[in-house]
């Protein structure tokens, strides 16, 4: 019986002497939309409200400030949503393949997240799949909805590993590997809990700065982007241990027992 502490330090130990690489890749693959788990929220998503009470004691000059920060955000949203839309599901099995490298002790570079370019079709339609199949469960009720993402969250590696399986064989591929494992890996999603609050506190500094019309906080959200960008790296690698220890049998394996009974 293997423990999110386990995992956590499985990957530790095969991110040593690769931690700026798997953080670097990691980085990019936010960019682009190609995480399979991880903190991605910038910190500086702003509702209507929250943009009238942050301007509210703001000068001329720092408004106009604040809107072209604004514009940024807005103009990087619309070109990472195509990125996603595009390439993000095959950048995601990349990033499984890579971090499927980093768990086996092999070498892992940065341009393994390219490496699925040529499968940009069956990327769209996994994500696309798992799309329809999880807003399906939703329409239930959310718990449902959580319980599916987290039975199809195998499928990226399997996809990776297995280039002959369809995405849809790989999302049923995925629901068997998962079935009893889900909880755990809940908890080991949530065992990263306290990093990833730690990770934010700098981002919200800087926002409270930006309530009090103070600018020369910004530069801290850049460190919530660099400390999320080491911790997706640990929290990817500790998955992909995790998907190493439950997937004991080969796909083609479980298909042949299936023929014979």
């Amino acid at each position: 019986m293997f423990t999110s502490a386990d995992y956590r330090a499985y990957a530790k130990n095969v991110l040593r002497g690769k931690w700026r690489i798997a953080a670097l890749t990691s980085f990019i693959a936010s960019l682009i939309g190609a995480t399979i788990i991880g903190y991605t929220s910038s910190g500086l998503e702003f509702s209507d409200g929250e943009i009238e009470t942050i301007t509210a004691n703001f000068s001329d000059a720092q408004v106009q400030i604040f809107t072209k920060i604004l514009f940024f955000i807005l103009i990087y949203s619309v070109v990472r949503g195509i990125a996603s839309f595009i390439i993000g599901g095959a950048c995601q099995i990349g990033y499984a393949h890579f971090n499927l490298n980093i768990a086996d002790g092999k070498e892992a570079a940065p341009s393994d997240l390219f490496s699925q370019f040529g499968r940009l079709g069956d990327g769209f339609l996994m994500n696309l799949l798992r799309s329809i199949y999880l807003i399906g469960w939703s329409m239930l009720f959310v718990i449902p909805g959580i319980i599916k993402l987290y039975s199809y969250s195998m499928t990226p590696y399997l996809m990776s590993e297995f280039p002959f399986l369809s995405p849809n064989e790989a999302i049923t591929e995925s629901r068997r590997v998962m079935d009893g494992k889900k909880l755990d890996l809940f908890l080991l999603h949530l065992s990263f809990l306290g990093w990833g609050l730690l990770a934010s506190i700098p981002s919200a500094i800087a926002l409270s700065g930006l309530i009090f019309g103070n600018f020369m906080l910004l530069p801290l959200y850049f460190v919530t982007v660099v400390a999320h960008a080491f911790l997706n790296a640990y929290m990817e690698a500790a998955q992909a241990a995790f998907y190493r220890q439950i997937t004991w049998r080969a796909p083609e394996e479980a298909a042949a027992d299936s023929t014979e009974s």
